[in-house]
């Protein structure tokens, strides 16, 4: 690229809401658009085939490979914190599930006084991107990029799973993206016809052929230069990480679900590590809505340098008490006739983790994470906020954040659904305050 060449958007990372971004900003022909990426382009086979997430959490030519600093609650363990590194950034290693999050999520995002993200005014973003195999309904979307299947095969164990939660008193769920989230059901995934649908292949492909769209690849931003207080004018594969899960409330203070649980369908000492000797599944509690607040720092002037990585999990006594009722069910669960019939023996933590304050200390040894980081750029009216509700970065003109950074809280599920909305709707308001001349 010619150092003279100029652009009226630039776009710093080709990642879930970038793709979406380069899509939408190019889509009338009037604007010209640079998307530049750290990472490789998206042409290795592992990246398309779904059960591909295993084979790149180790990988650094695909993932940032980024860990924690050692976490107090943990025992002192570094816990890893894979990032994508690639177009479609971590739509394209991730474990493919469609979750957006409960509609109180984003009303309390409207109640910290960031408006137009109420669950109302963001639905239709999320309609938008879809192209829902179940068809069009007052929730769901077709029509749009990025592909929204049911799983082609539903295996035994997985239906199992779902059984033994209704045997267990929860609710039937067939679709945890309609009015209610509690329940238990198979999952809807970002795959169609046994490939991954990262929004490289949605939004980026397609958007790939125009003009007006310039993508560069292993290009990484070092800086942002400024003119006063204003930016750069210048210069059996196809199976997702968890087939069925159900969502519950595990502590008795909860209105609506807290715990996601999940049952993965195969087995492994470590995450992206090679898989046991013996047929295998992992159960998985997921913390939603944790409590614990943490930090991420930059630790040079250097960008290539990794970022300093601090969650603080497992900081409060509520998301202590919260995850060990949440794996307690989802033990509950797995003993249930359904599952049990298929169960020889829970190999960790075992039967002798019976008690509560051991089944914590085993939480704490063993507890990962699913890789769901948000809120470092939060959107929001307070002086410590980085981003107004139009997701511009205050006290600067020209400048947008527009990722899962911006969250002000994360919702309460997996978060590439909801990161794909925020760059549909960030998209929109950049063309509508550029009609505006803003």
């Amino acid at each position: 690229m010619q150092n003279s060449e100029t652009f009226d958007y630039i776009i710093v990372g080709a990642g879930s809401a970038g793709c979406v971004l380069a899509n939408r900003l190019t889509a009338s022909g009037r604007h010209r658009v640079l998307l530049l990426e750290a990472g490789p382009k998206n042409r290795h086979p592992w990246l398309h085939i779904p059960l591909g997430f295993g084979r790149l959490f180790n990988n650094r030519r695909f993932n940032w490979c980024y860990e924690t600093e050692p976490q107090p609650g943990c025992h002192n363990r570094k816990v890893i914190a894979p990032r994508g590194r690639v177009l479609g950034g971590s739509s394209s290693i991730n474990g493919l599930v469609y979750i957006r999050g409960q509609a109180e999520d984003f009303n309390v995002w409207r109640q910290l006084g960031n408006t137009g993200w109420s669950f109302e005014e963001v639905l239709p973003y999320f309609r938008k991107a879809e192209d829902n195999e179940r068809g069009a309904d007052q929730f769901h979307g077709v029509g749009g990029p990025l592909a929204v299947s049911d799983l082609c095969d539903r295996h035994p164990l997985a239906e199992a799973f779902v059984e033994a939660a209704v045997q267990c008193g929860y609710p039937r769920n067939d679709d945890f993206n309609a009015s209610l989230q509690e329940g238990a059901g198979y999952y809807q995934t970002t795959m169609r016809n046994g490939l991954r649908s990262s929004t490289a292949a949605a939004y980026l492909k397609p958007a790939s052929r125009r003009a007006n769209l310039k993508v560069v690849s292993e290009a990484l931003a070092t800086r942002i230069v400024f003119e006063g207080r204003r930016v750069t004018r210048r210069g059996y594969l196809a199976i997702p990480a968890v087939s069925a899960g159900c969502f519950l409330r595990a502590h008795p203070t909860s209105a609506t679900p807290d715990s996601q649980c999940s049952i993965s369908l195969f087995s492994a000492q470590t995450i992206g590590g090679e898989l046991h000797p013996f047929p295998g599944v992992t159960g998985n509690c997921v913390l939603l809505r944790p409590e614990s607040r943490g930090y991420v720092q930059i630790t040079s002037a250097d960008p290539r340098d990794a970022p300093a990585i601090n969650p603080n999990y497992l900081a409060t006594q509520k998301d202590s008490e919260t995850i060990v009722a949440g794996v307690a069910a989802m033990r509950r669960i797995f003993k249930a006739p359904a599952m049990a019939r298929y169960i020889a023996e829970e190999i960790e933590p075992g039967p002798r983790c019976d008690d509560g304050d051991e089944l914590l200390d085993f939480i704490r040894r063993r507890g990962s994470t699913t890789y769901h980081p948000v809120g470092t750029c939060r959107m929001g009216q307070d002086q410590k906020a980085v981003v107004d509700e139009r997701l511009r970065v205050r006290g600067f003109t020209g400048l947008r954040v527009i990722d899962a950074s911006i969250m002000p809280a994360v919702v309460s599920g997996n978060t590439n659904a909801a990161t794909i909305m925020i760059g549909e709707k960030g998209a929109d308001m950049i063309i509508e305050d550029a009609k505006r001349g803003l």
